[in-house]
């Protein structure tokens, strides 16, 4: 259930959060010919009014593309003329900011402006060094340092100098309003808004009108959600979002979240109907099924019970004829296993060339072979023993011990072969 409801609302975020306006200062044309808006055609507009195509006039084009991204609201709107379209994808700028700065030979200007900093050209880096004395009435410092960012390029951007050139500046205003704590501070929305009519106002007036200004913002509110998507109220989706902690705008990754999900509740309703099919199924392979099996033991022992209560049978358990009779051991439980060396018992092969095997046979300071009283082996092995062992000397395996001549002729103090109790392995 929980994962239906977060699918459902990253679907509705999907398709009705993200909204595109675009105006243009100078009374020139600004408006596509759809409602939905790609990519793509986002692309092939903007190519086509700042003259990007070899077959498009430049001469009525705008000297500026001004770009403000709002994410996270959709309360936040600029109060001017535009035409409004609903933006399906995720809102890219790299590939205009890249044709335009090729078109232009490196000559425009283009500022980047977001929590992190102001960057890009000459008039970012004048921008970054100029000093502004506003107050700012937000309690999020990443949201704070934004607006700073962008007072900061207003009032750089009034005292810039814009030579009239061929080349068109790009300008890109990013506003990450989902910081708040809620989309209801009515204060802190009403910052972002002079912040966007003051960066707005200071570019119109630099370039003389000149400008296009596109505005994404994502994230509906509610009541557009409860217009538009009638089953579910506002109330029970507000309910999910603060249930599961959605507060955070769509980011890059959140539509390959989507798919995942879909993708992954897909398996699972299959799954589920393939189960349900295979226990109702009536055909060769549906009679191995649970139902089918549970069915008929069911109807098979209804109709004993019936057939034993109507007749007052009674169920009869037959014995064997010789139950009484006395069991006949074939042998001893209580006799002991025979006893057996430890190669015999665990199965060990000797070979010559297991040197690391036969050492442990070895006496390291004299070099010869431990008897039966020590190695605790029965005869064959400990024949087979010494047979490896030889083995393995002659050929270079094991080294050969050589005694010292002057004790040779020492008596020996105990005689293994001779010894005075019986081995046990004997």
């Amino acid at each position: 259930m929980r994962i239906i409801e977060l699918i459902l609302i990253m679907f509705i975020k999907e398709c009705l959060s993200t909204k595109l306006k675009i105006l243009r200062f100078d009374g020139g044309k600004a408006q596509l010919d759809t409602t939905s808006v790609t990519s793509d055609d986002l692309f092939e507009f903007n190519s086509k009014v700042f003259g990007l195509k070899a077959n498009e006039p430049v001469g009525n084009r705008p000297r500026a593309l001004l770009i403000i991204s709002v994410v996270g609201s959709d309360s936040i709107n600029y109060k001017e003329v535009g035409n409004e379209y609903h933006f399906l994808e995720k809102f890219h700028t790299h590939n205009i900011k890249s044709r335009l700065i090729e078109a232009s030979k490196n000559q425009s200007e283009h500022v980047n402006v977001d929590s992190s900093g102001i960057i890009g050209s000459n008039i970012a880096y004048i921008a970054s060094k100029t000093p502004v004395n506003v107050e700012i009435f937000v309690s999020n410092p990443l949201v704070k340092q934004e607006l700073l960012n962008v007072y900061k390029l207003s009032e750089a951007v009034k005292k810039f100098d814009f030579k009239k050139k061929e080349a068109v500046d790009f300008y890109r205003i990013h506003f990450h309003v989902s910081h708040f704590k809620s989309f209801k501070q009515d204060d802190e929305v009403h910052e972002v808004e002079k912040a966007m009519a003051e960066i707005i106002a200071s570019v119109v007036e630099a370039y003389d009108k000149g400008v296009m200004v596109q505005i994404y913002s994502h994230a509906v509110s509610i009541d557009e959600i409860n217009k538009n998507i009638r089953p579910f109220s506002a109330r029970h989706l507000e309910k999910m979002r603060e249930r599961y902690q959605i507060h955070h705008p769509r980011l890059p990754d959140d539509s390959v979240i989507f798919l995942i999900n879909i993708f992954v509740v897909s398996l699972i309703g299959f799954a589920i109907v393939s189960f349900l099919w295979f226990l109702a199924a009536s055909d060769d392979m549906g009679k191995n099924s649970i139902v089918y099996r549970l069915s008929m033991n069911a109807q098979t022992w209804n109709k004993y019970r019936k057939s034993n209560y109507q007749t007052g049978s009674i169920l009869q358990f037959q014995c064997s004829s010789g139950s009484d009779e006395p069991i006949v051991l074939e042998k001893n439980p209580y006799t002991k296993e025979p006893r057996k060396c430890l190669l015999c018992r665990t199965g060990i092969e000797l070979d010559y060339k297991n040197a690391r095997l036969l050492q442990q046979f070895v006496s390291t300071f004299s070099g010869r072979v431990y008897d039966r009283h020590i190695t605790g082996l029965c005869d064959e092995q400990q024949k087979k023993l010494l047979e490896a062992i030889a083995k393995s000397r002659r050929a270079g395996y094991m080294p050969i011990f050589v005694k010292d001549p002057k004790y040779t002729s020492d008596p020996k103090l105990f005689d293994p072969l001779r010894p005075i109790r019986p081995h046990s392995f004997a």
